[in-house]
């Protein structure tokens, strides 16, 4: 997330005590433990933390709907010819949408979990461990999909192409 949103996570760093270890929870691949939350939020220091919050409440609170709007967007872009046939590929854009959500909730819990900081609930922790996990397998699900449909269309753009050929090699 550092290299999304370079200059918010740069101030939760900046003002950390220990940066070295002051990690941005939202960037733990699929989870995080209760371990990992406290030594993180405990490298931010107080003034790290106030920054994390802001940064959560700010500029994280647009980027969810920034990247879920634009996979499911290519997602159906990818595959309109094929909404028009088979109506369950209509949920396939409901896998970004997804991870926009479980991002939305997984923030809110965030920053529920740095207010909370040093006496972790753990009812939220989970909720927000849960959500990455949810967040990060529906945003790799998304760009898996994308990658497999524009495979598919570059495949029937090749075999258009040799019908093609060979029709007008039969004439």
């Amino acid at each position: 997330m550092r290299w999304i949103v370079p200059k918010a996570s740069s101030k939760v760093v900046k003002h950390a005590n220990d940066p070295e270890n002051a990690e941005l929870l939202d960037v733990h691949p699929f989870w995080f433990t209760e371990a990992e939350a406290m030594r993180a939020l405990q490298a931010m220091g107080e003034q790290g933390r106030q920054h994390y919050i802001r940064f959560h409440k700010r500029e994280d609170l647009l980027f969810p709907f920034v990247y879920g709007s634009f996979l499911a967007f290519s997602l159906f872009l990818l595959n309109r010819k094929r909404f028009q046939k088979h109506r369950f590929i209509y949920l396939i854009p409901a896998v970004p949408l997804l991870a926009m959500m479980a991002d939305l909730v997984e923030n809110h819990h965030i920053v529920l979990l740095t207010g909370q900081f040093p006496d972790l609930n753990s009812g939220t922790l989970k909720i927000a461990a849960i959500a990455n996990s949810i967040k990060w397998s529906s945003v790799s699900l998304s760009l898996l999909l994308i990658a497999m449909f524009v495979v598919i269309h570059a495949v029937g753009m090749f075999r258009r192409n040799d019908i093609h050929k060979s029709d007008k090699n039969t004439y």
